[in-house]
């Protein structure tokens, strides 16, 4: 399936189709998977388990999401009219990438204070302080 979308946006002018039908490919190669491994588990291991096949669809929408937005980012805030009449010229865009990633690591950041082995309260208050002390690492002057 990832040739076809390969292929697609190699060859044609026109790749969307190629890359739908890589996507739907590969959805359906992996809810298939799941489907044979509950039936059959042997040799299947970790594939009988929706949470990984639905874990493995999220990581990929997201980071697909992550770099569309990153790579388009920049001309966005060229356009004039979107954030100034004018537009940004490119030497005044970089804070906002900046934000932009910063924005994403406050999520990491909150995100990971699950992994460790706390207090239900010590979790409670760390999911309120630590985006605070992201968004100031974030926000703090460089020299």
């Amino acid at each position: 399936m990832f040739l076809v979308i390969a292929v697609g946006t190699g060859v044609t002018t026109h790749p969307l189709p190629y890359f739908i039908a890589g996507i739907i490919g590969i959805l359906v190669i992996l809810f298939y998977s799941q489907f044979s491994a509950r039936n059959n588990g042997e040799g299947w291991g970790a594939m009988k388990y929706p949470q990984l096949i639905m874990g493995m669809i999220a990581i990929f929408v997201y980071v697909g999401v992550e770099v569309s937005t990153s790579s388009n980012l920049g001309e966005l805030l060229k356009t004039p009219g979107f954030l100034t009449l004018e537009g940004l010229h490119e030497s005044e865009i970089s804070p906002y990438i900046s934000i932009f990633w910063g924005g994403l690591m406050i999520g990491r950041w909150t995100g990971a204070i699950s992994v460790f082995n706390i207090s239900k309260t010590a979790r409670q208050i760390l999911s309120v302080v630590v985006p605070f002390i992201a968004y100031a690492v974030i926000l703090a002057p460089t020299p």
